[in-house]
């Protein structure tokens, strides 16, 4: 319940634990300060713009989905991928 993610500043966390004083009032599982954005990767590159400031770790769907706390956060992982499956195998046919 207490400390921080390690994705996070200590200020950062300091927030999160103030809205979760009124997280039952608006959500019962809390607020999430994450962005999931779905995309392909065509290429790779060495150096990006934001590389200072955001890190960039590949995963396996299954890494990615284990990695959030709250259920919900995976079954949208999971869900993504066999919808991302299914559509591409549609494709091939």
């Amino acid at each position: 319940m207490g400390g921080w993610e390690h994705d996070e500043t200590i200020q950062e966390a300091a927030i999160r634990f103030k809205s979760k004083t009124h997280q039952d009032e608006f959500n019962p599982e809390g607020c999430s300060g994450a962005a999931m954005f779905a995309m392909s990767a065509e290429e790779e590159l060495e150096s990006w713009p934001e590389q200072s400031t955001r890190n960039r770790k590949w995963l396996t769907v299954t890494e990615a989905a284990d990695s959030y706390r709250y259920p919900w956060t995976r079954a949208l992982i999971e869900g993504f991928a066999t919808w991302r499956y299914e559509s591409t195998d549609t494709e091939r046919k």
